[in-house]
């Protein structure tokens, strides 16, 4: 539903997100959404709650 109203939006093509590498649920949520797996992003972001070095984390994304 997100999805389907974000391209609603004008000028709206691309829509990605991101998950951390370790978290299989969220990667496999995105992909029933629609969302193709593009790559794994390296250090590519801090999570506080799981300390402070860069992790890796899926790169998913759906064209219009």
């Amino acid at each position: 539903m997100f999805i389907q109203k974000a391209f609603e939006i004008e000028g709206v093509h691309r829509i990605w997100a991101v998950c951390d590498s370790e978290n299989k649920a969220s990667k496999r949520a995105m992909e029933k959404s629609g969302m193709n797996y593009e790559g794994l992003l390296k250090s590519w972001l801090v999570h506080p709650n799981m300390g402070n070095e860069p992790r890796d984390c899926y790169c998913l994304s759906i064209v219009k």
